[in-house]
């Protein structure tokens, strides 16, 4: 049967940007076959407002450890260096993190110079490389529009999911209704994807939002940071 994967706006972001800590999972996760994605317009908005603050914080990033870089290494990286250099990219505070961790498999022999030079290459490049993944990703998505409100029927979706609307969590409760409307509407079997573990794992709003609706499963992405 298939399965019809509802993306929550982390979950795009993550695919587009290599958002730490659920990049991997988010690649993992759309890339696998037997699925069919949806999301709303409403994701693109938030693709657009968070573009330009995402590709400067990792800009930043890189440009703060080619400074680091030049500063603290001359001549060819040896093995040690490059371990060094891996291991030295703080996880928490760099937000370039996974490309700058990816960047150096291989590099050992390489020297400090073309490294330098090839890593603010990359950060002028963020922008392209997320554009063409948005692209790559927006060929397999269904865009979808709901008409219905889940509000004041017999069964209503405001009063059941009382405690997550009133906590002030608008986009993940309106990320929960476009889900389930998927799930109303198609027949396969519906997952809602989501790297948000705060608002709906078990112990969150998951158990009660998988007894409320016709979201059949919720699917976690996300990746410590911890090494």
């Amino acid at each position: 049967m298939t399965v019809d994967a509802f993306l929550d706006k982390g979950v795009i972001l993550g695919y587009c940007f290599l958002v730490d800590p659920a990049a991997k999972e988010c690649r993992r996760y759309v890339s696998a076959e037997g699925k069919q994605l949806y999301a709303t317009e409403h994701v693109e908005r938030v693709f657009q407002r968070k573009r330009d603050e995402i590709l400067e914080r990792q800009r930043n990033g890189v440009l703060s450890h080619c400074r680091e870089l030049r500063t603290d290494y001359s001549g060819t990286l040896s093995e040690e260096d490059v371990s060094e250099l891996r291991s030295g990219v703080d996880r928490y505070e760099n937000d370039a993190w996974r490309y700058l961790e990816d960047y150096y498999e291989g590099k050992v022999g390489e020297s400090v110079t073309d490294v330098d030079r090839e890593l603010r290459g990359l950060a002028r490049g963020l922008e392209k490389l997320a554009e063409e993944r948005r692209e790559e990703l927006y060929e397999r998505l269904i865009d979808w529009i709901r008409f219905r409100d889940y509000s004041g029927d017999e069964y209503d979706l405001h009063d059941e999911l009382s405690g997550l609307k009133a906590e002030d969590r608008t986009d993940d409760f309106r990320v929960v209704l476009d889900a389930h409307d998927v799930g109303v509407e198609c027949d396969g079997v519906t997952e809602l994807a989501t790297n948000n573990p705060t608002e709906f794992a078990d112990d969150a709003y998951g158990e009660q939002i998988l007894t409320h609706t016709e979201i059949d499963r919720i699917e976690l992405l996300f990746e410590s940071r911890s090494r």
